[in-house]
């Protein structure tokens, strides 16, 4: 034998064992058996929610973002603070969502608050009625307990008030 220390194990699969649980003398039995996601743990798959952000079309670049943030014009609103600058380049309507951490400190609930604003603004993209202009949506405190519908009129009525939408 050349490898006496190898041991060829059978390549067939076995079949595996059901094992009925033991229930264990401290388990509550009216215990629900998933309870799902933990709230820490975010939205669960089929919140409703669409997972992506705008097309990279719609979406400012980092020295479009700068420039913004540094001409923009501020419109206030309830749940968010809009920040606007009209670049006139002809280029469509680009936009971008912020959730401060002054609002939200864990990085899930930031990023589940951005998702529901990138939601939220989605369908007013196709209203927009000027080209070239850049917009920045901020959200504030408030923004966390809103419900969609609340966050796109909202939204709808700063754009409105911003003059970005017809």
């Amino acid at each position: 034998m050349l490898f006496p220390h190898v041991v060829h194990l059978q390549t067939e699969k076995t079949q595996a064992r059901q094992v009925s649980r033991v229930q264990n003398e401290n388990e509550n039995p009216r215990r629900q058996k998933d309870p799902g996601p933990s709230p820490s743990q975010g939205a669960p798959p089929h919140s409703g929610i669409m997972n992506r952000m705008f097309r990279r079309s719609n979406r400012l670049s980092k020295g479009q973002f700068d420039e913004t943030m540094e001409k923009g014009r501020i419109f206030h609103s309830p749940l968010f603070l809009l920040r606007s600058f009209d670049a006139g380049d002809g280029k469509s309507f680009r936009a971008s969502v912020v959730a401060p951490k002054r609002i939200a400190k864990t990085a899930v609930t930031r990023n589940a608050m951005r998702r529901r604003m990138y939601a939220a603004a989605r369908p007013l993209l196709r209203m927009v009625g000027k080209t070239g202009l850049r917009a920045i949506v901020f959200a504030t405190r408030k923004a966390t307990t809103a419900t969609m519908t609340e966050m796109t009129c909202d939204l709808r009525d700063l754009f409105v008030k911003a003059g970005v939408l017809r």
